[in-house]
């Protein structure tokens, strides 16, 4: 108990340092410290991993594990004490009580109890499924920043490559004008194309910089840039077997609402029929001092319960009349029957299980539609993503033969920015592709019930796929 205690403390710093780093942020950014942190996507990954939602979540996985921990102890006991002094204004004098007392349940594992251990089992279990979900949610939204701050960085390079192709193009129409082949208008649509496209830059540079700042909300650190190192994963097709399908979040959710309800309809069941109590007790005194024994059950509860108490006083001394010593045992047995309007509860509490039944099966249908869909679409992503790389690797040629043909002459700076524009353009499209394949990826691993540490592998390019750059 004190280690997961220690656990709890040890996650709760985590998650309030995290928290305590995102808020610093703008902090940073205003002190120029600009010193920022040049991510890879396995930095990414890892501050995902490490993110205040993650680790929340880790706490309170922690606390129902310790919660189960307490619900398997098998004696739930309180001991009590009390002294009292009294003062006889009759003349007698002071006389001094001592009372020491205990009570227990025994936790049998049957009863109430039991139910109190599975529901302290499916409350473990939820948080696991929290925690997965957690972990999930982190390593999408990590991507989704990432592939955002990429795509930001390419659309700088192309508005770059545009702005110098209209300073090119305002430059040689100056040119044609200075020479009389080319009008003012010429010129004046020139200077024009030339406002627009730094107009365009600014707003990449500002778009770039919006990015910069949601990853590093996202992640918990001060983002300077990002490493071009999307994986080009080519992901096999998953079937959902029948382990795949109950290891999915939302089935495992499902079965746990199903034994929700059958306790809930037991408990039901014995809250509306007859109850029996039986209590033994045995008690001995002498004098001022005296011991009380006591156990008991119910048919109800199904827990039994033990008791003890010890009693003593200073008294005057036992005269010719004193009571001695006595020993007395009282065995008690009781019952309640309801005799009031018809108790709905059993109805409600069936109704509710087969509802949670109906939910069960209405999920697992849905999951087979799900993994179908999701599988469609990662392989149209694959697709887009091959079409992707075969106009980069051309766009690359082209750029690669323009500026040969530069070097001997054949053709002008123009086409060779223009090829450094569709280069820019194919590299952006590839990237795109990628992030879309691997965001598909992890729905689709999740989808089957995947843990997320699978998932993560999938942003590094070493589970399930070929990587290619």
């Amino acid at each position: 108990m004190g280690k997961g205690r220690a656990r709890v403390k040890r996650l709760g710093a985590r998650a309030v340092a995290a928290v305590l780093a995102g808020v610093l942020l703008l902090w940073v950014g205003s002190t120029g410290a600009a010193q920022g942190e040049v991510l890879t996507i396995a930095r990414a990954v890892e501050l995902a991993g490490a993110s205040s939602p993650v680790t929340a979540a880790e706490a309170q996985l922690e606390l129902a594990r310790l919660a189960l921990e307490a619900a398997l102890y098998p004696v739930a006991a309180t001991a009590s004490g009390d002294a009292r002094a009294t003062a006889d204004l009759t003349g007698q004098g002071p006389s001094l009580a001592l009372e020491l007392g205990v009570s227990a349940t025994l936790r049998t594992g049957w009863g109430a109890s039991g139910e109190a251990v599975a529901a302290a089992r499916r409350a473990l279990a939820a948080a696991e499924a929290a925690e997965a979900a957690a972990r999930f949610e982190a390593l999408q939204r990590a991507l989704r920043s990432y592939a955002d701050a990429l795509a930001a960085v390419g659309a700088v390079d192309a508005a770059r490559v545009r702005l110098e192709i209209a300073d090119l193009q305002l430059a040689a129409t100056r040119s044609r004008h200075a020479a009389g082949a080319a009008l003012e208008g010429d010129v004046a649509q020139a200077e024009l194309a030339r406002s627009s496209a730094e107009l365009e830059l600014r707003a990449a540079e500002a778009a770039l910089a919006a990015a910069f700042t949601n990853l590093s909300w996202a992640l918990g650190v001060n983002v300077a840039g990002v490493a071009d190192d999307l994986p080009a994963a080519s992901v096999p097709a998953f079937e959902l077997s029948e382990a795949e399908l109950a290891a999915r979040l939302d089935v495992r959710a499902a079965r746990r609402d199903i034994a929700a309800a059958a306790d809930a309809l037991a408990q039901a069941q014995r809250a509306s029929g007859v109850n029996v109590s039986a209590s033994v007790s045995v008690a001995a005194s002498s004098g001022p001092t005296s011991l009380t024994l006591g156990a008991g059950m119910d048919t109800q509860n199904r827990t039994p319960s033990l008791s003890g108490r010890l009693s003593t006083a200073t008294a005057a001394p036992a005269g010719p009349g004193a009571a001695a010593p006595a020993v007395r045992a009282t065995l008690g047995v009781g019952a309640t029957l309801p005799l009031g309007p018809p108790d709905t509860r059993v109805a409600s509490a069936e109704l509710a299980l087969a509802q949670a039944e109906a939910k069960l099966e209405q999920v697992v249908v849905q999951a087979g539609v799900e993994v179908a869909a999701l599988s469609a679409q990662v392989e149209a992503a694959s697709a887009r993503l091959r079409v992707a790389q075969t106009r980069l690797a051309l766009a690359r040629d082209a750029a690669t033969a323009a500026r040969l043909r530069y070097e001997l002459g054949v053709v002008g700076q123009l086409e060779v920015l223009q090829a450094r524009l569709a280069v820019a353009q194919a590299h952006a499209e590839a990237n795109a592709a990628k992030a879309g394949l691997l965001q598909g990826a992890l729905a689709l691993a999740k989808a089957v019930g995947a843990p997320a540490e699978r998932a993560a592998e999938l942003l590094l390019g070493r589970e399930g796929m070929e990587v290619r750059r």
